[in-house]
C-alpha cells in the first residue's frame, strides 16, 4: 500500500457564521436583565433551622429535599435532643397527613422496619432496604393513624399487620375482606409488595372462599387475579382445595376461573399440569367443567324455546334434548354450539354467549351441539328433518374440525359418518345404550333420568334404562323405517 501525505495551508481561511450571528443578535431583548436578578440556588440550610420550623407549627416550608435530610438525621438529633424528640416526631407525623410525599416515605420506612423486625429474609433482594427510622416517629405513629383516611386507612390497618404475629394469615383475610389480591391491597396502600408474608398470604386464600355457596361477581373475579398471581406450586394447591370443597354447580357460576384451571390442567392441554393434581381433583374438575359447559347448552336452549316462533312439539323436542344431557354433564370436556345465522338474528341482543354461524347451503333451518366426551365427539342436531345425535371416535382430523376455526354447515358435519341415533319414539333408551357401549355414563349416583317419567327413567349403570314393550318396539319400528328413508334424501 502506498503512502499519501497532506500539504495543509499555513495560514487556513477562517469561516465566519455571519448570518447566523445576525439572527441570533436580532432575538436578544435591547435591555438584557442584569445576572443578579435571576433566582440563585438558596444556601442549604442546617438541621436546627429545619427542626425549628417544624417545632414553631411552619413545616409546610420545608422542601423535600429538607425532609429527606431531616428524616436521615432524626435518629442522631434525637440522642442529642431527648426531651424534643417525641413533640418533633408527633408534629412530623401531623405534618404527613396533608404532605403525600412525606406520608409516602413515613410509612414505607415504617412498614420495613416491622417487616425487618419480624423476619430480617422477608425482604427479597430488591433494593427496598431504607435509612433506620427514628425511634420517636415509630412510638408516635398514632398520631397519624387517628386521622388516616381512606386508604391510608388500609395503610394503617396493613403496618400493623406487619407488626403483628401472624401476617400472611392477616393479610390474606383482609384481601378477602377487600376483594382485592395481597399484592394489590399492599400496592394501593403504598407499602412494600414483595415481601415473603405478602407472597405467603396467597395459600391460605383459597381456604378463605366459600365452600357452597355461589359467588357474586365481584368474588369471582378476585379468585381469578388470585390464581393469576400465584405462583406454579401455589396454583396447584389452591386449585386441588377449591375443586375439593366446591360442588359442581358453583364452580360452574365461574366460568372465567374454570376456564383457567381447563388451561392450565386439563389432559389435553400444551404444557398441562394435569399430573400434579390427584384423581379426586381430576374427577372434580371433570364435574365442574360439565356442569359448566352443560350450563351453555341449557341456557341457549332455554332462549330458543322461548325467542323462536316454534310449535309446542319444536319446543317440547328441544327441551327433551336439554333434560337428556343434563343427565351426562360430567362427561361433557368441551361444547361448540354452532346457529344458523336467522336464529342468532332473532335472539338479537339476548344471546350473550359465544356461537359459532352455521354456513347457509340449503339444508333445514337447526341448532347444532358439538360434545366432546374424551374418547368420542358428539353432534347433536337439535332441530330439522333427521334431527338425529352422532357418535364419532377421536381422531385429530375430526378434532381439527369440529372444534378448528373452520366454518361448519349441516351436510359437511352429516358426511363425518359415525353412529347415528335417532330421535324418534324411546329414543333415549337407545342413545343411553349406545353410550354406555361406548363408554360414555350418566352422571355418578343417577338413578332416575332428568326429563323422563319415573318408569321409564329409573336407571342402573349395568342394565341402563328400562327396554320397552314388543308392542312399543313396533310402534318404533315403523317410524324408524320412515325416518331412515328421510335421511337418505338429506
Amino acid at each position: 500500500m502506498k503512502n499519501f501525505t497532506f500539504n495543509l495551508p499555513k495560514n487556513p481561511p477562517q469561516w465566519v457564521p455571519a448570518k447566523l450571528q445576525a439572527r441570533a443578535m436580532a432575538k436578544l431583548p435591547s435591555n438584557p436583565p442584569a445576572v443578579s436578578n435571576f433566582n440563585t440556588p438558596a444556601k442549604p440550610r442546617i438541621l436546627e433551622e429545619i427542626i425549628a420550623d417544624i417545632q414553631n407549627g411552619e413545616a409546610s416550608k420545608l422542601t423535600q429535599i429538607e425532609w429527606v435530610y431531616c428524616l436521615y438525621n432524626k435518629p442522631v438529633w434525637d440522642t442529642q435532643n431527648p426531651d424534643a424528640s417525641s413533640p418533633t416526631s408527633e408534629a412530623i407525623w401531623e405534618a404527613a397527613v396533608s404532605n403525600s410525599l412525606l406520608k409516602r416515605r413515613l410509612i414505607w420506612r415504617l412498614a420495613l422496619y416491622h417487616i425487618l423486625k419480624s423476619d430480617v429474609k422477608n425482604l427479597e433482594t430488591e433494593k427496598l432496604t431504607a435509612p433506620p427510622l427514628a425511634p420517636s416517629l415509630i412510638e408516635s405513629f398514632s398520631i397519624f393513624a387517628r386521622r388516616a383516611k381512606g386508604d391510608d386507612t388500609l395503610a394503617v390497618q396493613l403496618i400493623r399487620v406487619f407488626a403483628g404475629s401472624q401476617p400472611a394469615s392477616d393479610i390474606a383475610k383482609i384481601s378477602w375482606q377487600y376483594t382485592i389480591t395481597p399484592k394489590e391491597l399492599v400496592r394501593r396502600a403504598g407499602l412494600p409488595a414483595r415481601v415473603s408474608a405478602v407472597q405467603a398470604a396467597y395459600e391460605r386464600l383459597a381456604a378463605l372462599f366459600p365452600a357452597k355457596s355461589a359467588p357474586n361477581k365481584q368474588e369471582a373475579e378476585w379468585l381469578l387475579r388470585c390464581l393469576q398471581q400465584m405462583s406454579p406450586q401455589q396454583q396447584v394447591a389452591a386449585v386441588e382445595e377449591l375443586l375439593a370443597k366446591m360442588p359442581a354447580e358453583v364452580a360452574a357460576k365461574m366460568p372465567d376461573v374454570l376456564n383457567l384451571i381447563r388451561e392450565n390442567y386439563s389432559a389435553g392441554s400444551t404444557g398441562s399440569r394435569w399430573h400434579q393434581l390427584s384423581d379426586s381433583a381430576k374427577s372434580a374438575m371433570r364435574r365442574s367443567l360439565g356442569a359448566l359447559n352443560y350450563s351453555y347448552l341449557q341456557q341457549l336452549v332455554n332462549l330458543l324455546a322461548r325467542m323462536l316462533r316454534l310449535e309446542d312439539e319444536e319446543i317440547a323436542q328441544l327441551e327433551m334434548r336439554r333434560d337428556f344431557w343434563a343427565n351426562y354433564s360430567e362427561s361433557i370436556e368441551r361444547i361448540r354450539m354452532v346457529f344458523p345465522q336467522s336464529s342468532v338474528s332473532a335472539l338479537g341482543y339476548q344471546l350473550q354467549l359465544k356461537v359459532d354461524i352455521l354456513a347457509e347451503e340449503g339444508s333445514d333451518v337447526t341448532e347444532i351441539c358439538i360434545f366432546d366426551f374424551g374418547e368420542c365427539f358428539g353432534i347433536e342436531f337439535l332441530r330439522g328433518r333427521g334431527g338425529e345425535f352422532r357418535l364419532l371416535p377421536r381422531k385429530t382430523e375430526t378434532e381439527i374440525i369440529l372444534f378448528g376455526p373452520s366454518k361448519l354447515s349441516v351436510k359437511r358435519l352429516r358426511r363425518l359418518g359415525g353412529e347415528v341415533f335417532d330421535r324418534l319414539l324411546f329414543w333415549q333408551t337407545f342413545c343411553e345404550k349406545g353410550l354406555r357401549e361406548k363408554k360414555i355414563f350418566p352422571n355418578e349416583g343417577t338413578e332416575y333420568f332428568t326429563g323422563m317419567p319415573r318408569d321409564r327413567g329409573k336407571y342402573s349403570r349395568s342394565n341402563g334404562l328400562p327396554v320397552p314393550s314388543e308392542k312399543e318396539l313396533k310402534e318404533r319400528e315403523k317410524q324408524l323405517k320412515q325416518w331412515q328413508k328421510e335421511m337418505e334424501q338429506l
